[in-house]
């Protein structure tokens, strides 16, 4: 599912792009295959982290992997899993209702350079964006946006004008923004030294 459809954006993004020709596989040995299977996955972590969207935001309660008291609790802080699937974490929280930040909370290593999450609270509920592991549930709006990038990284390896693709995709960007589910005021987009903190 997931390769059909990096193909038909693909092939779309190709035609914005200005470019002839099609692909009928990410793995087949052409240009734009390779092109496009270069560019994917930045374009679409981009997309996802860009935003709070719907079908990515994911709230639960952190697994506890170490209490307090334990040499690898830095600080006497609880020591929490990094979860697996997330693209990047939004947030920290004290409640389940996810009311009340912890604004402690940070993101370290294990000794095995692994990344974990420290905090004081027991428990502690986190909200993540989910990393790109399906993509069923695009909406028309982002898919468009998600064509119209990978669009201009095909044009400017190909040494093309990227201006007006970067003005479709503005405008197409708000639009998926505006047309998602999860937009308010409680969602912000942190600055980039508040993501990385947070892993």
């Amino acid at each position: 599912m997931i390769n059909n459809l990096i193909v038909d954006i693909g092939n779309d993004a190709i035609r914005k792009s200005g470019q002839d020709g099609r692909i009928a596989s990410v793995d087949e040995n052409s240009n734009l295959a390779d092109l496009i299977r270069s560019s994917w996955d930045s374009v679409i972590k981009f997309m996802y982290a860009s935003h709070p969207w719907a079908f990515k935001v994911i709230k639960a309660q952190a697994d506890l992997r170490t209490i307090q008291g334990d040499p690898i609790a830095q600080q006497g802080m609880n020591v929490y899993a990094y979860p697996a699937n997330a693209l990047r974490i939004m947030g920290f929280y004290r409640d389940r209702g996810f009311q009340i930040r912890d604004d402690k909370a940070r993101v370290s290593s294990d000794k095995d350079g692994k990344k974990v999450i420290l905090s004081f609270e027991l428990p502690l509920f986190i909200e993540f964006i989910l990393d790109a592991t399906s993509n069923d549930n695009i909406s028309p709006w982002l898919r468009e946006a998600i064509t119209l990038k990978l669009a201009m990284e095909i044009a400017r390896a190909k040494g093309r004008d990227i201006r007006l693709l970067a003005q479709e995709y503005t405008a197409m960007l708000d639009a998926a923004r505006e047309n998602n589910a999860t937009e308010s005021e409680t969602h912000r987009i942190e600055n980039d030294e508040y993501i990385n903190a947070r892993g």
